[in-house]
């Protein structure tokens, strides 16, 4: 479970979107880190995720659900996540 969430550590420091596409322009200034210590099953891998990222109340604790708000951080609009990360 831990190696899951290190693992998108990596790819977002290193510029790459869950997609495995190279982001285009290099404007992303954020870095998130996620503690992977504190992950140890499925619930608390959400739980991390929704209060690191600011998932919405309605987040379903599902990777369904964590797709559908990872999928939107480079849109603001959605209010699916605080963090916005422009591609």
């Amino acid at each position: 479970m831990a190696r899951i969430a290190h693992a998108y550590n990596i790819c977002c420091k290193a510029g790459w979107t869950h997609t495995n596409k190279k982001i285009r322009d290099c404007r992303m200034n954020k870095i998130v880190r996620i503690n992977t210590e504190l992950i140890s099953n499925w619930d608390s891998f959400h739980q991390i995720f929704k209060m690191t990222f600011g998932f919405p109340e309605f987040y379903g604790n599902n990777m369904n659900a964590w797709i559908d708000c990872m999928s939107y951080i480079d849109d603001k609009e959605t209010g699916m996540t605080k963090i916005f990360l422009p591609l």
